[in-house]
């Protein structure tokens, strides 16, 4: 049989050859070897990848490779840590040899230190550690200290979170002292420092209307500041970084710079807008099995408290009912008189399964969300006059409902040339944060987290709500010692309160103002030799309320206060600075004198009423007839003068001494010891300078050790030293204090040293921070108990000694740094 040729399958074969032709030719084999600057050295591993494809390879031992290339124009993309990516144009080539390029180190970072002086952080002898503002703000939070945590080795943040502006304690390197209050570190900001202190208010007696304080956290002077505007922040850890601060900042410093207007020439506009979300992440580990009562009680599940007849109504509730949660074991199939069983209409109960209720703790909790909007506008003429303004705005809804708070800020900077000798700036800061409800905390029965854990796992929070929104709450929560038309206002037995009402109705309120910056001059005197001038001021104001209805737990009767406070810290300096190089440049040498005089003024005004005569209005005027307002006030000053000198010296580029000494003149301390000095040394060499790492050991890129050592004094707090009358309840009377002086205390003493090395590997790429700490506290200011027969129970005097040493290690590293993408790996520990 003869096969005819089909014409058509001839033609779709001859175009299919001819068009897999071209391809078949585009595809081939590529070899080569990788090699380092010097021309000679193989690289092993260098990756090359046919680019836009996922085709690759890596060099072998010899620094060889091989790879199948196709398409029209290929290119081969050749990179190794440390050194530059290369792009390789292939073209008709079959063999290609490449030999990579150094990949720029950046030169040492400089970063800001004592007294806003900048240096380069490679001839540090002490431990230093900068944070940028896009490690702030890639990650917004409702405090911008959030953003601190785990970015520096020894430093630990820990917040109340009682509320949204809730304060955060910053310390470095544990407590040192046995003063809880002087183991925070010291914040300066622009070089002028700053308050930073909580405002919250303690609970000396929240059981008892005695006029004890409400445990509030209004937040702290920290948290006000904008992470908008900073530009970074440096960490100074030990007392020989922050020698030169005095003794407030013998726990360490937080210096943070905010922004300047832009360098160059032109204008430019920055607008942010973030939203942050946020919600209650973790419970507490509740039993699912067990009702309210105790000991399995049988009958301690009853919210209602029936008639003898069995009616099913009743105006009270059950009086047996017990807060504990190992009563009687849930069951769908037991019936039992609950709240969520009354007709509020008819009055009638009706039984209802008990079962546990999943939302009887967490029902509550609401989504957070805070809404941040910022605009910068910033200008320069090019001749070094720039100005920087920006305007935030911050609204927030916490996760409990009627709480949050809203807050503005403005930062106005300045800087312009005088003269070709004199230098101005000044940056400005101002903050106004309001709040309608700040939560209480602490454990009693006006605290949401207590009403919560003291509540009933087979009531729904629903139950609560809607006993609150429609006006039932008379019914139940409320205190059981008090009836209101024979009516029980409280479960009996549990003292616990309807959350709703808690957060509604006893409300703390703060309207609080704050405005700190500084004017500074710089006078070029001589080639060299500069005068800096400076002073800033820390103000703020602020207005809080708190109130409690009638019949509230312990205080029956309503209760009312306001408080105004006013913190006035300023600080003025000079810095006599003169710089000068010798032996053609190889010494380098840095000496300055300088002072500081700060003035620190406190005032707080309170007025309250321990009861009130209508309920529901709150002036300090509602007061019944023949009660008078109960005013108080306190006032605090303090001054502390200083003078301070230090000496840096860098020979070669590599090796580098820092001296500095200073001396401060506390009021709060006697005469005979009010005066105490406190110097500190510290020395790094780079040994990759000093032993030629590049040739002799080309995989280390930098490395430095460093040692330091520093004493450094701590006063103690105004008038702890004086003793002082206090107005009598008796009218015309005064007493004297329980806790006597010794006019003899002496400051406290903190002797450091430090021992760190700090290395980087593959250009870079891969690096730690390893730092030995060893600090020695002594004299601390404490009370003892004495003998009542003197006239008083406790007595102030220098005892104790803490002994504080660790070990800090900081390790980071770049697996992946292209021009599009970096991945960073900081690790502390």
């Amino acid at each position: 049989m003869k096969i005819k040729p089909d014409l058509k399958i001839i033609l779709a074969t001859i175009l299919m050859a001819l068009v897999m032709l071209p391809v078949m030719a585009q595809e081939r084999q590529v070899t080569g070897t990788v090699l380092e600057p010097d021309g000679v050295t193989p690289v092993f591993g260098a990756t090359v990848v046919l680019k836009g494809t996922t085709t690759g390879t890596s060099t072998d031992a010899r620094g060889a490779f091989s790879i199948r290339v196709t398409g029209t124009n290929p290119v081969l993309e050749i990179q190794f840590l440390g050194y530059e990516k290369q792009e390789i144009v292939v073209g008709d080539r079959s063999v290609i040899n490449v030999t990579l390029q150094e990949e720029a180190i950046e030169v040492s970072a400089v970063v800001v230190t004592a007294l806003g002086l900048t240096r380069e952080e490679k001839s540090l002898g002490y431990a230093v550690t900068k944070v940028d503002n896009e490690d702030l703000t890639q990650v917004v939070t409702s405090n911008w200290l959030n953003g601190m945590s785990g970015k520096v080795a020894g430093l630990a943040t820990v917040g109340a979170g009682t509320g949204p502006i809730s304060s955060m304690r910053v310390t470095l390197r544990g407590d040192q002292s046995l003063n809880y209050s002087l183991n925070e570190a010291l914040f300066v900001v622009d070089g002028i420092p700053v308050r930073s202190g909580a405002t919250a208010t303690s609970s000396s007696s929240p059981y008892t209307n005695s006029g004890g304080d409400f445990p509030v956290d209004f937040g702290n002077g920290a948290s006000d500041l904008n992470p908008e505007d900073i530009e970074s922040v440096s960490v100074l850890k030990g007392p020989a970084a922050t020698a030169l601060y005095g003794s407030r900042a013998a726990n360490g410093a937080i210096v943070i710079t905010t922004k300047s207007g832009r360098k160059d020439r032109g204008i430019g506009v920055t607008i942010n807008s973030s939203v942050v979300a946020e919600r209650a992440g973790y419970w507490p580990d509740f039993q699912t099995q067990f009702g309210s009562g105790s000991d399995m009680g049988l009958n301690e599940y009853c919210f209602w408290t029936l008639n003898p007849d069995l009616t099913g109504t009743t105006d009270y509730p059950s009086r047996n009912l017990s807060r504990y949660a190992w009563g009687e074991e849930f069951s769908e199939d037991k019936l039992r008189y609950q709240y969520e069983g009354k007709d509020w209409e008819t009055g009638l109960i009706s039984p209802t399964p008990f079962v546990y209720q999943d939302d009887w703790f967490t029902g509550i909790f609401q989504d957070g969300i805070t809404l941040n909007n910022s605009i910068a506008i910033s200008g320069s003429n090019g001749e070094g006059q720039n100005v920087r303004f920006s305007v935030t705005d911050t609204r927030n809804k916490w996760i409990l409902p009627n709480t949050g708070f809203q807050k503005q800020a403005y930062a106005f900077s300045f800087e312009t040339p005088v003269n070709k000798w004199i230098e101005f700036r000044t940056k400005v800061n101002y903050y106004r944060t309001d709040s309608d409800n700040m939560p209480m905390a602490g454990y009693h029965q006006t605290t949401v987290m207590y009403d919560l854990m003291w509540g009933y796992n087979s009531n729904s929070m629903d139950n609560w709500r809607d006993e609150y929104f429609e006006g039932r709450f008379n019914e139940i929560n409320r205190n059981s010692n008090i009836s209101q038309n024979g009516n029980s206002l409280v479960v009996a037995g549990t003292g616990s309160y309807n959350p709703y009402r808690v957060l509604y109705e006893e409300l703390n309120t703060t309207d609080k103002d704050r405005v700190f910056g500084n004017i500074g001059f710089t006078v070029h005197l001589l080639e060299g030799l500069t005068l800096d001038l400076r002073s800033g001021m820390d103000l703020g104001a602020e207005f809080r309320t708190q109130r409690k209805p009638k019949l509230t737990y312990v205080w029956n009767n309503g209760f009312y206060r306001e408080q105004s406070m006013l913190n006035l810290e300023i600080n003025s300096d000079f810095l006599l600075k003169y710089e000068k190089t010798f032996f053609d440049g190889r010494l380098i040498s840095t000496t300055a004198f300088g002072g500081n005089n700060m003035v620190d003024h406190y005032r707080r005004n309170t007025v309250q009423l321990d009861e009130l005569d209508i309920d529901g209005v709150y002036h300090i005027n509602n007061v019944p007839f023949g009660i008078i307002a109960d005013p108080s006030n306190y006032r605090r000053y303090r001054t502390i003068n200083s003078l301070y000198g230090f000496v840096s010296l860098g020979w070669d580029d590599t090796y580098f001494l820092d001296i500095t000494g200073r001396n401060d003149w506390s009021s709060t301390l006697s005469r005979d010891n009010w005066s105490y000095f406190y110097p500190s040394v510290a020395a790094s060499v780079l040994l990759d300078q000093a032993f030629d790492f590049r040739t002799n050991l080309p995989v280390v890129s930098f490395a430095k050790l460093r040692l330091s050592w520093a004493n450094v004094g701590n006063d103690t707090s105004p008038y702890s030293l004086d003793q002082y009358y206090s107005a009598s309840s008796i009218s015309g009377g005064y007493t004297l204090p329980s806790t006597i002086p010794d006019p003899m205390i002496q400051p406290e003493n903190v002797e450091s040293w430090e021992l760190g090395l700090d290395a980087k590997f593959f250009r870079n790429r891969l690096g730690f921070d390893l730092a030995l700490y060893n600090s020695s506290t002594t004299n601390q200011i404490v009370s003892v108990d004495i003998d009542p027969i003197v006239g008083a129970s406790g007595m102030k005097i220098n005892a104790g000694e803490i002994n504080n040493k660790g070990i800090e290690v900081a390790f980071y590293a770049t697996p992946v740094k292209t021009r599009d993408f970096t991945w960073d790996i900081n690790l502390n520990w």
